[in-house]
């Protein structure tokens, strides 16, 4: 788990994907929370009451604020951002990628190593007696014209979201057709 004095340190800046989504889902998480709970937040945030009011009324949320109330609260950061997932819980992994991925590499380094957090250790490499011939599952077939065209609005909102996100995790073919859709667009 992360240390207060980390957490504190994190930037103010607005990470939210969706206002109406960080609204909703931060209301829940808060609402749901005992009083000792949402102390615990605002002490290892090191932020006022009143910065909880407004992420819980405007949407807007911070890097600080998601780690502070996913680690404390058990809720996956992205999930509080207004991402299209689902909440699986905090995670001291998923919120050091969380935390990477929005710019703070060096650090979350720099945590690593004055905490001692182990590096994932290599996969051995599977026997070439025992190793089982692997056949890839068929990839899903592309959606079709039609059904892209019966996509309302909001919809294709969310989809093109989900390829940001999975683009922005590094995905290859998430990064490929954000390339055409942009070639697309801007075409």
């Amino acid at each position: 788990m992360f240390t207060q004095d980390f957490i504190s340190k994190l930037g103010r800046k607005n990470i939210c994907l969706d206002a109406d989504l960080v609204m909703s889902r931060v209301n829940a998480a808060w609402d749901g929370a005992g009083r000792d709970k949402q102390h615990e937040v605002l002490a290892l945030a090191d932020i006022p009451n009143n910065t909880i009011y407004r992420v819980r009324r405007t949407g807007i949320i911070t890097a600080k604020a998601a780690v502070a109330l996913g680690q404390v609260l058990n809720v996956n950061p992205y999930y509080l951002i207004g991402a299209p997932v689902e909440n699986d819980g905090y995670s001291l992994e998923a919120a050091r990628k969380f935390l990477i991925e929005r710019g703070y590499a060096k650090a979350v380094r720099e945590y690593d190593k004055q905490h001692g957090v182990p590096k994932k250790a290599a996969p051995a490499a599977p026997a070439a007696e025992a190793a089982p011939v692997v056949q890839e599952a068929p990839k899903p077939a592309a959606p079709t014209i039609t059904a892209v065209q019966n996509l309302s609005s909001d919809e294709m909102v969310l989809l093109l979201r989900g390829v940001i996100l999975k683009a922005g995790m590094g995905q290859r073919q998430a990064i490929e057709n954000i390339k055409l859709i942009t070639e697309l667009l801007l075409g």
